[in-house]
């Protein structure tokens, strides 16, 4: 971060209500405090990838690697997949 100070950092958790029910998966601009909520059925890793599928269609590669380059979240299994979204061919 020191060596790329324009780097945006993305935060990226979940809003469950109910285990077992729908929830949220929040993705948080922290520069602009934008944010993008998607629902889901289920609180696991799959859905996650599937949330990144549109972005991944409607984002030229250079705008989607600027605006994900850093994706903070915390232990929860739903996140444990990460290495699906990082090995798309326009991250690194």
């Amino acid at each position: 971060m020191e060596k790329n100070p324009v780097t945006t950092v993305v935060q990226m958790d979940s809003v469950i209500s109910t285990i077992g029910e729908k929830s949220l998966l929040t993705i948080h601009f922290v520069e602009s405090s934008q944010i993008l909520n998607f629902l889901r059925d289920v609180n696991t890793s799959q859905p996650v990838i599937e949330n990144f599928e549109p972005l991944d269609s409607q984002l030229v590669k250079d705008r989607f690697k600027q605006l994900f380059s850093v994706i903070v979240t915390d232990d929860g299994s739903e996140f444990s997949n990460s290495k699906k979204i990082e090995c798309r061919d326009y991250v690194g």
